[in-house]
């Protein structure tokens, strides 16, 4: 199976025994982002239990691997590999990190407080299909106490407006 990006399309390639015949559905919508199915949530989301600031990629990333274990990180799978595809919240740590470090480099007078003013102030919280970002732990909609305020866009908190002002 193909996703074409562009057109929305999915192309799937017949198993072998039948003439290999390609076929297409239209439009397969692929929601993007998601929210995170943190393992640690709790079942009441009060103002007072643990939420996100504000959510980066950790869904399906495509990540470093140790070739001390397998791709399942199971001890009978003997495949060794480079890469993996992961999603944890581990996954959002380097992107948010990495973030604030671009951040920190091109406005080092900031504080703390005014660069994650800017992550969050600048966030977005539709998805590519104008609908809000969905929880991927049920895939109804999230709520800012699943999403914070929103998907970090890298650009956008480059130069989030005036209401940012360089606190020291």
């Amino acid at each position: 199976m193909t996703m074409d990006l562009k057109t929305q399309e999915t192309h799937y390639q017949e198993l072998p025994g039948n003439d290999n015949q390609e076929t297409t559905t239209s439009p397969a919508l692929l929601l993007l982002p998601l929210a995170m199915a943190v393992p640690g949530r709790t079942p009441s989301q009060t103002p007072s239990s643990s939420q996100p600031d504000v959510i980066a990629p950790e869904v399906n990333i495509l990540a470093a691997w140790t070739s001390f274990a397998s791709p399942t990180d199971l001890d009978i799978d003997p495949r060794r590999v480079d890469f993996n595809i992961i999603s944890s919240t581990s996954m959002f740590c380097p992107h948010a990190s990495g973030l604030a470090s671009l951040l920190r480099q091109a406005h080092s007078d900031w504080s703390p407080a005014a660069f994650k003013s800017a992550l969050m102030t600048t966030a977005y919280n539709t998805d590519n299909s104008g609908g809000v970002i969905r929880d991927l732990a049920n895939g109804k909609e999230s709520t800012p106490f699943i999403r914070g305020a929103g998907h970090v866009v890298p650009n956008r908190s480059l130069d989030p407006g005036p209401h940012v002002l360089p606190l020291h």
